[in-house]
């Protein structure tokens, strides 16, 4: 058969499917239509389909169902605040309810559809269009102020409903919410409060059930509400207040250097249910924050302290400490001249909660006092400073390693996924199993020196890994043990419980772009979080300015160095230029444009 023929003939065959509705995904443009695959037929076992939909900017997207009907429980819509899964989940949808309109607050959405591997059913149809408006929820101020209430509200709101309230008071003010009553369907409808003018910032707090929550004050002038029903029970909702506010209604703004002690609402009786507490500690420039805690007792995995390094949410070294009668935090050094702290509480269990002094500390690493080497790096410690090298914390706890380079053979569920397993993060990574062999993998995106690890258990409970080996790859294909001098597979030892750091350093650093953790023994589960130490392969030298170059000279990095070389209208060895003089210069042009002319004839 002629060549051209067969191609044509895949290239119809390939356009029939996409008109029987095979294609799965795509990037969308408002206005327009988008369904499951095989619509209205059953979609396929084991389906992973994405929708990317765009709208012109100051537009949001509008998602309109005329038909919905999956799995329940098994098949999931999932729909994001963005253009894609790094964006916050907006809101899941299973079963045979018909979500309501949404929108979001950006002018992109991200949709994933998933199926497994057994029952299917005809999916869903939707519409996609730009708005300028909020379908439900809206754009708040304060002064005056008002009151926000959920969807039809003092009757039952809707089924999967998506709501959305930004608040905005002037700058320097903060957001104060009073609630007046709260009932919704408990541990499946949620309010989320969050810090700021999109979802994408610090969440305060989280509520359900029928506890009716503290009043709360924001960090910043700005504050959001996301609310979200499932496809069950409905219940009359909420109805709240909201205003300018001063000062935070639980919490403080708090100075050093004299410094001071804080703690949890009725520190040492127990705190209240629904508590959402932050307070800001500002030191002297040039200082850093001191925090050493005197106590802590609070409902494990449940009821939670955030640390921040710097006077607003940063995932720059956050810290978070949740536990009953088990440990005290080792004290905590901030990096700058501020500590932000949050508290929050939910509906059940309550404890005495913490007690904690501030001060400010020197800063014994930027003061010029220290005495380490040019090729270490300074830590403070709670007492004076340290100096190690190659020991830099590559990114788990700090976030700078994103969630999706975090993976894992398994996973029990998705509140231990592996993302989870970051350093004195909330939660950990559990395997499904918890089998031998079963691993945590971690992509530090370029291959980099590492020289140890630290370990910890999962907060949400007695879980930890008592020993573990380590295997490292440049290329996430080929992998190596860590293996002694002797040449034995190391198996390093781990936690003795779930809160209590363990560094473990290599004797010989490796060169690494992916690491493995292979837990070897463990309590109760395999659980974990961790967090790898080590550096750069080298350093810049002349993005990095520690190159010797002359002003005259253009530096350029090389795999092993740098090179030097004079500018033109300079000449020498690139440390050192010297301008060439005008003979030189009119020597370079009639050299030149005798080798034109050598040339052309």
């Amino acid at each position: 058969m002629d060549r051209r023929r067969v191609g044509l003939t895949l290239v119809l065959l390939l356009l029939a499917d996409s008109a029987n509705g095979q294609a799965c995904g795509g990037m969308l443009t408002a206005p327009g239509t988008a369904t499951s695959p095989n619509y209205p037929n059953d979609y396929n076992t084991d389906e992973t389909c994405e929708w990317t939909i765009n709208v012109p900017e100051g537009s949001l997207v509008l998602l309109t169902f005329d038909s919905f009907e999956t799995d329940d429980d098994y098949d999931f819509l999932y729909i994001y605040n963005g253009g894609s899964d790094t964006a916050p989940l907006l809101q899941s949808f299973s079963g045979d309810t018909i979500p309501g309109p949404i929108t979001g607050t950006t002018n992109q959405m991200f949709l994933r559809f998933t199926s497994d591997g057994s029952g299917t059913y005809p999916g869903f149809q939707f519409s996609y269009t730009a708005t300028d408006t909020q379908v439900c929820g809206g754009i708040l101020s304060a002064p005056p102020g008002g009151t926000v209430t959920s969807p039809n509200y003092p009757s039952n709101y809707p089924n999967s409903a998506i709501c959305l309230w930004t608040i905005t008071v002037p700058e320097g003010s903060l957001v104060l919410l009073t609630f007046h009553s709260f009932e919704t369907d408990e541990d499946y409808d949620f309010l989320y409060i969050y810090d700021g003018g999109s979802d994408s910032a610090l969440l305060l707090n989280s509520f359900t059930g029928a506890t009716i929550p503290d009043p709360l004050t924001s960090i910043t002038n700005q504050m959001l509400l996301l609310f979200t029903s499932d496809g069950d029970d409905t219940y009359p909702g909420f109805q709240a207040s909201y205003t300018a506010a001063d000062t935070p209604v639980c919490g403080g703004i708090l100075s050093a250097p004299h410094g001071g002690t804080v703690a949890t609402p009725n520190y040492s009786g127990n705190y209240p249910n629904y508590a959402t507490c932050h307070w800001t500690i500002t030191v002297p420039e040039g200082s850093i924050v001191l925090l050493t805690f005197d106590s802590f007792e609070t409902d494990s995995d449940s009821d939670f302290l955030y640390i921040y390094d710097g006077g607003r949410y940063s995932r720059l070294r956050p810290w978070s400490f949740s536990g009953e009668k088990k440990f005290i935090p080792d004290p905590i050094i901030s990096t700058s001249n501020q500590m932000l702290l949050l508290f929050t509480s939910d509906y059940y269990d309550t404890y005495p909660g913490f007690q904690a002094s501030y001060t400010a500390a020197v800063d014994r690493c930027a003061d010029g006092s220290h005495n380490c080497a040019p090729q270490e790096t300074c830590y403070n410690t709670a007492d004076s400073f340290t100096c190690a090298v190659c020991q830099d914390p590559l990114g788990m706890q700090s976030g700078a390693i994103p969630d999706g380079s975090i993976t894992a053979s398994s996973t029990y569920d998705s509140d231990t996924v592996p993302y989870l397993a970051r350093l004195y993060g909330r939660g950990g990574w559990e395997s499904e199993d918890s089998n031998l062999g079963d691993w945590l993998q971690v992509d530090l995106g370029e291959i980099k020196k590492v020289t140890g690890t630290i370990t910890q258990g999962v907060s949400s409970g007695e879980y930890w890994v008592k020993s573990y080996k380590l295997q490292h790859s440049t290329d996430g294909a080929s992998w190596t043990t860590y293996a002694n001098s002797e040449g034995t597979e190391k198996v390093f030892i781990g936690n003795t419980d779930y809160y209590t750091p363990v560094t473990n350093l290599l004797d010989n650093a490796v060169e690494a772009r992916y690491v493995r953790f292979l837990p070897q023994t463990w309590e109760s589960y395999m659980s974990m979080r961790a967090e790898i130490l080590g550096c750069n392969l080298r350093v810049d030298e002349c993005a990095g300015g520690t190159n010797n170059c002359s002003p005259q000279a253009t530096c350029s990095d090389t795999p092993e160095s740098f090179t030097c070389t004079c500018n033109p209208g300079y000449i020498g060895n690139g440390v050192t230029c010297t301008g060439k003089g005008i003979f030189y210069l009119l020597l370079s042009v009639c050299c030149q444009a005798l080798w034109h002319i050598r040339t052309d004839n």
